[in-house]
C-alpha cells in the first residue's frame, strides 16, 4: 500500500499538470503582505518575497517586484519543517481577522481565531485539517506563481475569443 504522504504528492503532481491550462488569477496588491513562506535566515516571509525569489519575470513585473528583493533563498511549502508550517499557518490565520472573528467548520463547530490557532499548535480537534488545507492552499498559490498565472490588479487581460471564427 502506498504511503499516504507519497499518494498525496502524486495526487498534487497530477493536479499541477492542469495548472498550465488554468486561467489567470488577479490578486490585489494587499495580498502581497500575506505570510506564505519561510526564508533560511529571516524566517516567515510574505508573498511578495516569495514572488521575488520564485516568480516568473511576468509575475514579478505584474506586481512591480524586482528579483533583487529576494535577499535569501526561500523555501516552498513542501520544504517547510512541521514547526515552520505551523508558524506560517498561525500567522495567516491572524491576517485580516479581528478578535471577534469566528471560523465555522461543518460538523465540527465554530471557534475564535485564538481557539483555532491553539488547535493548530496543539494538533487537536480541527487543527490538523486546517494545517493541511492551508498547506494545499499555499502549494496551489506557489504553482500559480511559478506558472505565471497571477496578475496584479492593474494588468489588462488579453482579449481571447472563446469561439471559433
Amino acid at each position: 500500500m502506498a504511503h499516504p504522504q507519497n499518494l498525496q504528492r502524486n495526487i498534487i503532481g497530477v493536479n499541477m499538470l492542469n495548472i498550465e491550462s488554468a486561467p489567470e488569477f488577479t490578486l490585489p496588491d494587499s495580498a502581497l503582505q500575506q505570510p506564505v513562506a519561510w526564508a533560511q535566515v529571516t524566517g516567515l516571509i510574505s508573498l511578495r518575497e516569495f514572488i521575488a525569489f520564485h516568480g516568473t519575470d511576468r509575475t514579478r513585473e505584474a506586481f512591480g517586484i524586482l528579483p533583487e528583493e529576494a535577499m535569501e533563498p526561500v523555501k516552498k511549502v513542501d520544504e517547510l519543517t512541521d514547526q515552520e508550517l505551523m508558524e506560517t499557518v498561525c500567522a495567516r490565520l491572524r491576517i485580516g481577522t479581528d478578535e471577534n472573528s469566528r471560523i465555522a467548520i461543518v460538523d465540527q463547530g465554530n471557534w475564535s481565531i485564538d481557539e483555532i490557532i491553539e488547535q493548530v499548535r496543539e494538533g487537536i480537534s480541527s487543527g490538523p485539517r486546517i494545517l493541511e488545507a492551508d498547506r494545499r492552499n499555499i502549494g496551489l498559490l506557489e504553482s500559480l506563481i511559478e506558472a505565471g498565472k497571477l496578475t496584479g490588479p492593474g494588468e489588462p487581460k488579453p482579449l481571447r475569443p472563446d469561439f471559433p471564427f
